[in-house]
């Protein structure tokens, strides 16, 4: 199919009416464009910097009581530190347990010690390990902390404050760090003298930046919750755009849900992603992302499905073969109130894609537009954004 461009025509005055999409071989697509849709003036955002990244240094942090194994309060030479930051009702981190445990088995040999840490008190920590099954998976130490020394240490300054998750250190420098399913490959390299945390340094302090600016529009949301300070919100939401980059159209899809959901701003909302899908019109991940906002998103508020077909049809048209394009056009379809051509898609979908997971999830969409009635998503009632992690009180946890 050959590569269609699209201009968005926006009716402000009548946001059911249908937005027509034309063709143009050429289309008038300026390639440096930027959404110009403003709802208050621009707030300000520094991205900070974190200090702790893989190849910082940090000294030993003065935990609590060691409930098991003897107290440590320094590190030893040479020898590997595991942290693995839990709680004792988080079922993420139980899960991760058993996978914990067979690494220390296997890397204790290679002078690994592996240390849990939760910032719940003792006695709540001690009556934890009673149980049977948590004691066999907990590692030779487990430590609480409810000063939180280690997470002001280690955790806080890397503003990613889930759990759980693994910090590995060696004579002070920070190896690596993140979400036990992801540290196979680190540890083994690790235990093999491969690992080199210069190669991953700005890649984490990236992440570092993005959780930072997430945590940020995340507390605005909540006030906005509260008080009605949208217009704030998406003031922040275009300074952190501007302020990280790499992180520029997930935020900007964020931005535009929000708009049509619970900032109630259908207008507006509608108006900016229009303005995104022209900047981005040769870049079909943004294209599908918008159409997918529109279409699945639960809080929505009006769904403009004529808007969200043309975006899905622009996408599928730049990559004809990318299940990922044909599936949200299926979505789109199905919302049109076409069920058979939403079968075909979704089917043509499951046939393109070779990752096993994906290809599951298109099957559920496939038995959902067997099962329900064609037509637009119903919206569901809004809630309120999640807490933000626990911080400690000191300024070193921002």
């Amino acid at each position: 199919m050959a590569s269609i461009g699209f201009v968005f025509a926006f009716q402000a005055a009548r946001p059911t009416a249908t937005h027509a999409a034309f063709q143009s071989a050429s289309p008038n697509v300026p390639s440096t464009s930027e959404p110009t849709a403003q709802v208050a003036a621009v707030a300000t955002y520094t991205v900070p910097m974190p200090t702790v990244f893989p190849g910082a240094k940090i000294t030993f942090p003065q935990m609590g009581s060691f409930v098991k194994g003897d107290a440590i309060r320094e590190f030893e030479p040479g020898v590997t530190y595991v942290f693995d930051y839990f709680n004792t009702k988080c079922n993420l981190c139980a899960a991760a347990a058993p996978m914990i445990a067979e690494w220390q088995q296997r890397y204790a040999p290679k002078q690994f010690k592996f240390i849990a840490v939760t910032w719940e008190d003792e006695a709540i920590t001690k009556a934890w390990l009673l149980d049977r099954a948590h004691a066999e998976h907990a590692p030779a130490w487990v430590a609480s902390d409810p000063q939180e020394a280690a997470a002001k240490a280690m955790q806080y300054p890397t503003f990613q404050n889930q759990s759980p998750r693994l910090f590995v250190v060696r004579d002070g420098v920070v190896l690596w760090y993140g979400h036990p399913d992801l540290a196979e490959e680190p540890l083994a390299k690790i235990a093999a003298g491969t690992w080199d945390p210069a190669s991953v340094r700005d890649e984490f302090i990236q992440r570092s930046q993005s959780a930072h600016a997430f945590d940020a529009i995340r507390t605005a949301t909540q006030k906005a919750q509260k008080d009605g300070s949208w217009k704030d919100v998406f003031s922040l939401y275009d300074a952190v755009i501007a302020a990280v980059p790499a992180r520029a159209d997930s935020l900007r899809a964020q931005r535009f849900v929000l708009m049509l959901s619970e900032a109630n701003m259908i207008p507006e909302g509608y108006a900016y992603g229009r303005e995104l899908a022209v900047a981005a019109a040769k870049d079909a991940t943004v294209l599908r992302n918008l159409a997918r906002g529109v279409l699945e998103a639960p809080q929505v508020r009006m769904r403009d499905v004529d808007f969200a077909m043309a975006l899905a049809r622009a996408a599928e048209a730049l990559g004809p073969d990318d299940p990922k394009s044909i599936e949200v056009l299926a979505l789109a379809q199905f919302a049109k109130g076409d069920r058979a051509a939403a079968l075909s898609m979704i089917d043509r979908a499951i046939q393109l894609q070779t990752d096993p997971k994906t290809k599951r999830a298109y099957e559920m969409t496939k038995a959902r537009f067997q099962r329900e009635k064609p037509g637009p998503k119903p919206t569901t009632a809004a809630t309120p954004a999640p807490a933000p992690p626990r911080v400690p009180s000191t300024p070193a946890a921002r």
